[in-house]
């Protein structure tokens, strides 16, 4: 009985070992922002550190609560970036594209990413910071 406790404790330990997301690429750091329209926002806050929270408007609908949720660790595993080890649904992101430097201007529906700013496409969804 031991050895099988012992064997889910390892198990357990390994699945945990998870990378945050700023150790995975430092590009991942900053305030993110998509917008559905101009009043309609989700902003995603990753701190140099990993730690961070979301923030959505009313109006996103994306069963996450209004505001803003607690502050978390972002961690990037594999092709998810996920705002703490037990993620809700609506903490959880499927990275389409990692973090890169806008190298030209373009924008897509309300989301504008200007040279220099750093984008993402995460959930099939432009992310943009100006960080």
């Amino acid at each position: 009985m031991s050895r099988v406790l012992s064997f889910l404790f390892l198990v357990f330990l390994i699945g945990c070992n998870k990378e945050t997301a700023t150790e995975v690429n430092p590009l991942f750091s900053g305030t993110w922002h998509h917008y559905k329209s101009f009043e309609v926002y989700k902003y995603l806050v990753i701190n140099p550190d990993g730690n961070g929270y979301i923030f959505t408007s009313d109006g996103y609908n994306d069963n996450a609560p209004l505001n803003s949720s607690k502050t978390h660790t972002w961690f990037a595993q594999g092709n998810s970036l996920a705002l703490g080890r037990f993620p809700a649904d609506w903490e959880t992101f499927a990275i389409d594209s990692f973090p890169k430097v806008v190298t030209s201007n373009f924008s897509v529906d309300y989301t504008y990413a200007y040279i220099d700013n750093k984008y993402m496409w995460l959930d099939g969804f432009l992310f943009v910071s100006d960080d």
